[in-house]
């Protein structure tokens, strides 16, 4: 997995890195639960067991309409995603998986998620075992490795959240808070910048997506792109500059980096 650790051109050029970056992992589990809810749904359509995958969901107290996986977030509390992973996906699997090898196969990675989350959510450094903190790497690599190959579809694990697992991000920012803070991840979930994300963060992704609408056509013409018509090159282009504004918005503000952890030592 070191080959797959990398340096994002955004960060480098505020002068940051990924062990900067806060993390949460009540988030981290949303996204997650997406990738799998997004499963559930592609997986029923096409097996035309919608409405019996849907009953499971509500008898398991999800009330949330499946339809909406593919154009939408599911609007699951940490609550729900409990109930997901927990009470419905292995129902869920039963009923969608006929080889039991391969169902086995997706309810011990299942658990497998279950027990990364089990260390990440805790919150003081004397409530983890040895044991947890040395197999995390492995664990989190094994459910990486493993969803992809029993989902298939990049669609099912294509979240940001899923990038930091599988760049092995969520490890080096675990083992950097051990180590040099004494502050296990889950600690973070509840910190000002955590906080401070939730206020300001929405805001500041609309604030940079209308900067790059103002400042498209300059921004072509600087990219040397004004006169392309393909959309290959077009859109990538396009989602790079709006990613910056963003990122501008985001870590220019010196409340914000006045919160970031070890500011003074990178």
């Amino acid at each position: 997995m070191e080959s797959m650790v990398r340096e994002h051109d955004i960060l480098n050029e505020f002068g940051m890195s990924c062990l900067q970056l806060i993390l949460c992992m009540l988030h981290m589990e949303m996204r997650i639960t997406t990738c799998f809810v997004k499963w559930c749904y592609k997986t029923a359509q096409k097996l035309k067991l919608l409405n019996a995958v849907q009953r499971v969901l509500l008898e398991s107290g999800i009330n949330y309409n499946l339809e909406g996986a593919v154009d939408s977030l599911p609007n699951l509390d940490g609550d729900q995603c409990g109930k997901m992973l927990k009470k419905a996906l292995p129902q869920v699997v039963d009923l969608l998986v006929s080889d039991l090898q391969v169902r086995n196969e997706y309810k011990a990675t299942f658990d497998n998620w279950s027990s990364i989350l089990h260390t990440l959510r805790k919150t003081h450094i004397s409530e983890l075992e040895s044991e947890e903190i040395e197999s995390l790497e492995l664990r989190i690599n094994d459910f990486v490795i493993n969803w992809v190959a029993l989902s298939g579809d990049k669609q099912m694990f294509s979240a940001v959240y899923f990038h930091m697992l599988s760049a092995r991000h969520v490890t080096e920012i675990f083992q950097h808070h051990m180590q040099n803070n004494e502050m296990p991840l889950g600690l973070l979930s509840m910190s000002t910048s955590e906080l401070r994300h939730k206020v300001h963060g929405r805001t500041a992704f609309r604030q940079g997506c209308a900067e790059a609408n103002k400042n498209l056509k300059r921004d072509l013409e600087e990219l040397g792109l004004d006169k392309c018509e393909d959309p290959e090159v077009l859109i990538p282009a396009l989602k790079k500059q709006r990613s910056k504004y963003i990122a501008r918005i985001m870590f220019c503000d010196p409340i914000l980096l006045s919160y970031v952890l070890d500011s003074d030592t990178y």
